[in-house]
């Protein structure tokens, strides 16, 4: 019976642990900002064309889905995506949402563009492009921007 218990703990802590090092995307800026007061973390707003837009693709792969940026993420940050896609299909509410987060944080820059954002809503820093580090050097760039 001890056994049976014991495995049981270790395979809830790991079940815990693997939801713990997935962050939850929002499309809406209002309520990641609400979020960003109540957990006093800031957000990051990657602004995308994910299905048309190379260093927006190459961001996705080497950083965004990296297993570390995501533990990073998960434990640091509110995140927020703005995409504009050109192939897939998105929902009218999700475009607008898109549209008005990038109309208030980037209105004049490319794809992409990550925007961190304090829980007041000013930005505290802006990246317009993808330089192609890993995650490992992405995540210490986000640091020291926040320490600033």
């Amino acid at each position: 019976m001890k056994k049976l218990v014991m495995a049981a703990v270790v395979m809830m802590a790991a079940v815990v642990s693997m939801l713990a090092a997935d962050p939850v995307w929002n499309n809406d800026m209002t309520k990641a900002l609400a979020q960003a007061k109540e957990t006093k973390r800031p957000v990051m707003l990657v602004i995308s064309g994910s299905d048309w837009c190379p260093p927006c693709m190459a961001l996705e792969k080497n950083v965004l889905s990296d297993k570390k940026f995501q533990k990073f993420a998960a434990e640091n940050l509110i995140l927020v995506q703005a995409d504009f896609p050109r192939k897939k299909k998105q929902s009218e509410a999700v475009a607008k949402l898109a549209k008005a987060a990038k109309v208030q944080y980037a209105p004049n820059d490319g794809f992409p563009t990550v925007v961190l954002i304090g829980a007041d809503g000013k930005a505290i820093g802006k990246q317009v492009g993808y330089s192609g580090v890993n995650a490992e050097k992405y995540i210490e760039q986000l640091k020291g921007t926040l320490k600033k």
